[in-house]
């Protein structure tokens, strides 16, 4: 049975500007696009700052589909840190554009980070507290998110600029009947409702590759990671590479070298906290080389020489500043990383073990996930000394799959 134009769905995919949203946007929308499906992407910048425009943004994108065939369903992807999908669910029908006609589109959550949910077992994100169920623990978590979202003060400030922004439209309920009642468990703040909010949530990973929630709510679903995306036959590869590729097979495990790449992500860009002290750590080592990609075109390591002896970067790494990192991950021992959790899915596609760095945003709670599924180890300082790095590096159990995987 043939299905027509105007039995498709329009897709309709909002994401903030950030690369690590973008990027599987894209990947998800060219999916949509070879499966013949109408999809159309909105990019917004910032949180609730922007959550007028983004919400005013999304109505405008609504009218205008309807507008091209009244007949023909939407349905919303929303990237979970996408603000104006929140404002849009908590208008309820005073969401839908005036004039529109059919049914009011359903919103689809989709989660590139990890999973922005304030439970009993772990605490708030972004606190890196772990997972513990105890009783003691649960204290804890409780504690540190009342203390963090009833008095600091970035928490308070979006969910009064959220009931500000709803009060414009005549709205006065609360943000906490997101949360069915969960609320009176554990405080929670404005990201886990633009979570929660949706019809369903996809968090896109394995379940295994997240904290065993005993409160998740039911219509969280996890879909699985992204998979490994085509490399471009007009990649233009460095001059050094097939050093790489003829390194031998990680299959065979006959290999001449240790293939470690390093990368902090497109958000940080001072080497000094993760590239540097990871080329320091195994410079020189004849049974390594390393793979620095710097994550920005045209940047360099010129101002970062004067760290290394002779002023030059080690014999055994090699440079680029702006690269894939499956083309390079594909021949990876491990991967060195304070990237987001798009660097993540990346070293688990590609069944690639991690090194996580960074404390600043998600990176904590990515490296505490990792270390939990057995697929790396966390560095809790930033930046790493390099005689962590290199002892992470050495630490055979993780290119074995055993790791230290919590049952």
């Amino acid at each position: 049975m043939t299905t027509t134009d105007s039995q498709k769905p329009f897709i309709l995919y909002c994401a903030p500007f950030p690369e690590g949203h973008t990027t599987p946007a894209l990947q998800i929308c060219s999916h949509l696009w070879a499966n013949d499906v109408d999809s159309n992407k909105l990019v917004e910048l910032a949180f609730v700052d922007s959550l007028p425009s983004a919400l005013n943004t999304l109505r405008f994108a609504l009218s205008k589909l309807n507008e091209r065939d009244p007949e023909r369903k939407i349905v919303i992807l929303s990237d979970t840190t996408y603000p104006g999908t929140l404002g849009y669910k908590m208008l309820g029908e005073r969401g839908i554009p005036p004039g529109f006609k059919g049914p009011v589109p359903k919103t689809i959550g989709i989660s590139v980070v990890p999973a922005m949910f304030t439970s009993v077992d772990s605490g708030p994100m972004g606190a890196a507290l772990g997972f513990d169920q105890s009783d003691a623990g649960r204290a804890r978590n409780k504690l540190v998110a009342r203390l963090f979202y009833r008095f600091g003060k970035g928490p308070e400030t979006m969910r009064q600029r959220l009931k500000d922004v709803l009060l414009q439209y005549g709205i006065t309920k609360s943000v906490d009947e997101l949360f069915a009642g969960h609320s009176e468990l554990i405080d929670h703040y404005v990201g886990d409702a633009v979570y929660v909010c949706h019809d369903t949530t996809l968090q896109m990973c394995i379940p295994s590759l997240e904290f065993p929630y005993s409160d998740l709510p039911s219509h969280i679903k996890f879909a699985g990671t992204l998979p490994v995306k085509p490399i471009s036959p007009d990649l233009v590869y460095p001059d050094w590479f097939k050093e790489i590729t003829e390194n031998g097979t990680k299959a065979t495990g006959k290999r001449t070298k240790k293939v470690v790449m390093v990368a902090q992500g497109t958000m940080e860009l001072d080497y000094d906290l993760l590239v540097v002290p990871t080329m320091l750590a195994l410079a020189e080592r004849e049974d390594i080389v390393v793979v620095v990609v710097l994550c920005a075109r045209g940047a360099t390591l010129e101002s970062k020489l004067e760290q290394f002896p002779r002023r030059a970067i080690p014999a055994n790494v090699r440079v680029v500043d702006y690269f894939p990192y499956d083309a390079i991950l594909e021949h990876a021992d491990v991967f060195v990383t304070q990237s987001g959790y798009g660097g993540f899915s990346h070293a688990i596609v590609n069944g690639v073990p991690m090194i996580q760095s960074g404390v600043k945003i998600d990176k904590p709670e990515i490296g505490l996930r990792a270390e939990r599924a057995g697929l790396g180890v966390y560095l809790w300082n930033a930046p790493p000394r390099p005689e962590q790095v290199s002892e992470a590096v050495d630490k055979e159990e993780y290119y074995l799959g055993t790791g230290n995987r919590e049952e």
